[in-house]
């Protein structure tokens, strides 16, 4: 009730905080995001009361919160499309990790020190992790649809989670990038790489579909009811 009062004083949007969840990627950043955008009706509050105020941040906490979010906010739109379900993924890591080093935490004349710190670590993390030489043979994908959504006409349109699709419009990638297929190889060896998942994001949410189904009040469901009750669940429009 004081924060959106205090919302309301300061015309802020009137938002609720977000708190990070490790199983949820990206709420840390998301986290910091609120944290900035409310930082006034957030010092508004704590400055009323007088055991509070050592809590209010100062600008060097919001200096580095700044250089945090700048270094991981557009990180969230890539993470988002890699996790996606109804399209080919893990084809489009390679050229995912292109976009990385060129664009997306390529240091900026306007970054912090600190933003091009922790940029410079997640590209040294990334180009250990995939170094693999298997890994460098993923090819992307020739078509991807776009996201799209199911909202009736009448209703305001959700706002779209980016497509992977999207990010190489905006960003060609030379094709020189690429390995062709010759002739000489056997296409189904190439294609047996886009059933495959970049992330496991689909079985951890088909986990999270599991646990809301199998709760405390529902104990004794028998494991074929559960199957059911989760395909149900994950298959139905």
């Amino acid at each position: 009730m004081a924060l959106k009062k205090a919302q309301q004083k300061l015309n802020l949007p009137e938002h609720t905080l977000i708190t990070e969840c490790p199983t949820r990627w990206g709420s840390r950043q998301k986290m910091i995001e609120r944290v900035l955008e409310q930082q006034r009706s957030i010092s508004d509050v704590i400055s009323a009361d007088k055991k509070s105020r050592h809590l209010i941040p100062t600008w060097q906490d919001l200096e580095v919160l700044e250089s945090v979010n700048q270094a991981f906010h557009r990180l969230q739109d890539f993470t988002d499309a890699l996790s996606g379900e109804s399209y080919v993924s893990v084809s489009y890591v390679k050229p995912v990790l292109h976009l990385m080093k060129t664009s997306v935490l390529a240091e900026k004349e306007e970054d912090s020190d600190l933003t091009k710190l922790i940029k410079k670590k997640i590209l040294e993390y990334l180009i250990t992790k995939y170094e693999n030489p298997a890994t460098q043979k993923l090819e992307r994908s020739s078509a991807e649809p776009e996201a799209q959504t199911n909202d009736p006409p009448n209703r305001p349109l959700k706002k779209a989670k980016k497509s992977l699709g999207s990010f190489f419009k905006a960003a060609p990638i030379p094709t020189s990038s690429f390995r062709h297929l010759s002739q000489a190889e056997d296409p189904l060896a190439w294609w047996k790489y886009l059933c495959i998942p970049a992330s496991s994001s689909p079985s951890e949410r088909l986990f999270s579909t599991s646990g809301n189904i199998v709760t405390c009040q529902h104990t004794c469901l028998k494991p074929w009811r559960v199957n059911m009750l989760v395909f149900l669940t994950k298959n139905l429009p």
